[in-house]
């Protein structure tokens, strides 16, 4: 493999903006960094579909790199395999289950050996929809219990309706509806109370023709049992199953993004980039196929992670590598951590110590972090200390550095935020040129707007006003055009004391030119920065959640589970820190995992 990554020729895009937020519009879900060739599972990549209860995965992503090229066919081959999983209400027994592209999908319905009636089998004229080059989304697999009365419309997915139309005046029979978009679409009846009920008594089953799979069960509901009386008729639901009627095609030779399909039978996916030679270029991101794609490092040194992003809105797990015993995580293999892929920064890690199935106080869990450099993305200010600190970027102090300006640190009286055990989160670090009109603000964070609110006759000086929740915080004139001027002349800072720390830079702007127009004036910035105005106090003794600061440095922070045995029970979820849990699995075995739960809005 050659020693680096190819550079590809950048583009500048100059666009617009009023609005600075360090806010993502979307989810990125990473896999293990990688250097050269790597296999990618569901253990390793949370982006791949895994049951932690059942330990169920079923993708593979292998690439294959030559001189900084995946070439076709086989740099990147992407395999996923069926595998038996049993459904939630256990009387239906079992089915088979398979990953794609990070998706959940039905496979088959299995004679189940340790079912007694593997009703849906035999009830289905086509068992298989992957033998007929399809897949279909499972939409809904559940075995909790609901009593509702006759008369109610029990709303299933993709507009599907089961009306409990009637109890007979046994109490015995369930007379059932299907209705979609107000349509009836079938009528029967289930016999939960009768004698030596068997699941096809107690079940009410529709099937249809989805795509090439002929009379296929879709929607499945159990009925526990029915009860008629002078006052009220009710029924009970404990199980209920359906599969989406829109199927997916794989079938030989599909094309998803820049991977075909080479084989499928009734059990097995496999695809590569037949026809696609893909370049890893230094700094870029390759999309492979449908969410998925390959993000590289803007390094000399080889670097890359699979990612999966995700854009709509809603609430979503970021998950660890699986461990079974004791175990450590990093920004490596814990996507939940901070890790900035360009240099090569994550200063995260946990070890969880199990002892008998205890992560026993003080050190059963520990966490560390460490403050690393990092240059601003306006590199003329130089550089300063960075820490990820329970997934998140967060700023530890400025840094003097050789052979450059390094404003920031200059006209800051403390440098320092850690050195008073304390940490502030890093909202706005950015190098994109901005045309910002005369009486335009730029609305920043926590209620902050910078205003260019004037610009002199001779058009070398420029007024800066900076206001807080509407009201005039600073103002400042910046010089960009005066004689000699450096970073201090055409940067505009604000500062404040945070706690202890006297004087510390939180806002900053840099000011690249400005033009006075016949009708606007106009100013471009080109650097913005800003830290939060609220410390996160770090201090020894301070708990987050079941873990306390042991030690807090001036460069590091250790955290352990001081004082707190933590059971990993079997189906236990444990809030170990802030927005990070611990989630083991409904199993005999032990397996477990870190997951963090992130929400993007509407």
């Amino acid at each position: 493999m050659a020693s680096q990554f190819l550079k590809p020729i950048l583009f500048l895009l100059l666009i617009p903006s009023m609005m600075m937020s360090n806010a993502d519009p979307y989810l990125e879900i990473r896999g293990e960094l990688a250097a050269d060739d790597f296999i990618w599972n569901g253990g390793s990549f949370a982006g791949f579909y895994y049951d932690l209860d059942d330990n169920i995965t079923t993708e593979v992503l292998r690439t294959n790199i030559t001189q900084c090229r995946l070439l076709e066919p086989d740099g990147i081959v992407y395999m996923t395999k069926a595998e038996k999983d049993h459904f939630k209400f256990k009387d239906w027994g079992s089915y088979s289950v398979i990953g794609f592209l990070s998706e959940r999908y039905f496979v088959a319905y299995l004679d189940s050996p340790e079912s007694s009636n593997p009703y849906f089998f035999h009830e289905s004229a086509d068992r298989n929809a992957l033998e007929d080059e399809q897949l279909l989304k499972i939409l809904a697999d559940s075995d909790a219990e609901k009593t509702v009365s006759s008369g109610t419309i029990l709303v299933l997915e993709a507009g599907y309706e089961l009306f409990i139309k009637s109890i007979d005046i046994d109490g015995e029979n369930v007379y059932l509806e299907l209705l979609r978009d107000g349509r009836v679409l079938d009528s029967s009846i289930v016999c939960p109370c009768k004698e030596n009920a068997s699941a096809a008594d107690k079940t009410y089953c529709y099937r249809k023709d989805i795509g090439r799979s002929k009379d296929l069960v879709m929607i499945a509901v159990s009925f526990k049992n029915a009860f008629r009386s002078s006052d009220q008729d009710l029924v009970t639901i404990n199980g209920i199953w359906q599969l989406s009627d829109r199927p997916l095609s794989v079938s030989e030779n599909s094309a998803y993004g820049k991977m075909t399909v080479q084989k499928v039978n009734g059990t097995v996916i496999s695809m590569n980039n037949e026809d696609n030679n893909i370049t890893l270029c230094q700094g870029s991101v390759v999309h492979i196929m449908p969410g998925i794609s390959i993000w590289t490092a803007d390094s000399k040194e080889p670097r890359y992670y699979i990612f999966k992003a995700i854009t709509s809105p809603g609430s979503y797990e970021i998950r660890s590598n699986v461990a079974t015993d004791s175990f450590t995580w990093t920004a490596q293999n814990f996507p939940g951590f901070y890790f900035d892929l360009d240099d090569n920064i994550g200063t995260e890690k946990l070890t969880a110590t199990v002892t008998d199935g205890i992560l026993k106080s003080p050190d059963g869990a520990v966490y560390r972090t460490a403050a690393q450099e990092d240059g601003f993305e306006f590199e003329d200010w130089g550089s300063y200390a960075v820490m990820g600190f329970m997934g998140e970027r967060y700023f530890v102090e400025y840094i003097q550095a050789q052979g450059s300006a390094s404003v920031l640190f200059q006209k800051s009286e403390d440098k320092s935020i850690l050195s008073d055990q304390k940490l502030l989160k890093i909202l706005i670090d950015d190098d994109e040129e901005i045309a910002v009109y005369c009486g335009i603000s730029i609305a920043l964070e926590e209620g902050y707007e910078l205003v260019v609110d004037s610009i002199d006759v001779d058009g070398k000086k420029v007024c800066i006003e900076l206001f807080h929740n509407g009201s005039l915080a600073d103002r400042r004139v910046v010089s960009p055009y005066q004689l000699a001027a450096d970073s201090a002349d055409d940067t505009y800072c604000f500062k404040k004391d945070i706690g202890d720390c006297k004087d510390l830079v939180i806002i900053a702007a840099h000011i690249k030119s400005i033009f006075r127009g016949s009708k606007h004036d106009l100013a471009i910035i080109d650097g913005l920065w800003q830290l939060s105005q609220t410390a996160v106090d770090v201090s020894r003794n301070t708990k987050f959640e079941n873990m306390t600061v042991r030690e807090a440095a001036a460069d590091s922070i250790i955290l352990s589970n001081k004082d707190l045995d933590i059971s990993l029970s079997r189906n236990k979820e444990i809030n170990l820190l802030p927005g990070i849990s611990i989630k083991v699995a409904d199993a005999s075995e032990l397996r477990y995992y870190l997951s963090k739960e992130v929400t993007i809005d509407d």
